[in-house]
């Protein structure tokens, strides 16, 4: 590269290198020639390079300009490139520094148009081969296309799997739960026979069944239970209330229920402290 930048008349050159078996053809433009391409991201190549191989001097008509050339072997050794046809001395300097004996009778050659598709170029086959789809690339553009929808429904069943998975994991936790709820409920009903078989040997209420219904009473007007005691049919009760109680109220909920009569509510000896005391009502 700093041979090639110390035979190149420019200040600022940039270079192409096209790598032979033997040789490397080398072109130099100014830099400031392509700065205006400012969203090319690929490589400039120089437009002789996809020209067909010539026999010596010959000047040809590009798409911007004209282009002298020189061949040799089927070999590009020089090229230059000028806006407008050279004229007859800008030819002779062309040929001198390419190292051809030019002809000071010889007039500028007629500039031949160069063929779009040139045939026996070898960049030109490098560029159709690139430009002509593969099998391989059309194998994997079908494979592109394939994997597609197969990608997207394996993700619709991976979905449906994980929401199958979650729902079996709940439908085990709420059976679970189902299944100690019917076993408490068999245990409620157990002991509502044990209840019942005791009303039915003694003849009264069980203390489990008024401490059942009292726990509930107190609990919506706000009273906590200390004591229970319960001796034949008289009922002794301690409670502890906050703030403002209405013993009353207590009294008729209690005998509201036909489970007790001849209810009392006294004030204990600690603030907050209340006693009641009662008769059972027998079945």
């Amino acid at each position: 590269m700093l041979a090639a930048k110390a035979r190149s008349p420019l200040l600022d050159p940039q270079f192409f290198l096209d790598w032979g078996e033997d040789d490397i053809g080398v072109w130099s433009w100014p830099r400031g020639a392509i700065t205006g391409l400012s969203d090319f991201e690929g490589e400039c190549v120089p437009e002789s390079v996809f020209h067909a191989p010539g026999v010596g001097p010959r000047l040809v008509e590009v798409s911007e300009g004209y282009e002298g050339e020189v061949w040799e072997g089927g070999r590009l050794l020089a090229t230059r490139w000028w806006s407008n046809p050279p004229t007859d001395a800008q030819w002779r300097d062309f040929l001198r520094a390419s190292r051809q004996d030019p002809d000071v009778s010889a007039p500028v050659p007629r500039a031949a148009p160069m063929r779009a598709d040139p045939p026996a170029s070898p960049w030109m086959a490098r560029l159709v081969s690139l430009q002509a789809p593969r099998q391989r690339d059309i194998t994997a553009a079908v494979i592109a296309l394939l994997a597609a929808p197969i990608a997207y429904f394996a993700l619709q069943w991976a979905a449906v799997t994980f929401e199958q998975a979650r729902l079996a994991a709940k439908l085990e936790t709420l059976s679970e739960a189902a299944g100690e709820i019917t076993a408490a409920q068999g245990e409620a009903r157990t002991a509502l026979d044990e209840l019942r078989d005791y009303e039915g040997a003694l003849d009264r209420q069980h203390p489990i069944e008024l401490l059942a219904v009292l726990t509930g009473l107190l609990s919506d007007a706000g009273v906590d239970l200390r004591e229970f005691a319960m001796r034949g049919d008289d009922l002794s009760v301690a409670l502890f209330a906050e703030g403002e109680f209405a013993p009353a109220d207590l009294v008729r909920s209690l005998e509201a229920d036909d489970l007790m009569y001849d209810v009392l509510a006294e004030p204990g000896r600690l603030p907050g402290e209340w006693r009641i005391q009662a008769q059972v009502v027998q079945p």
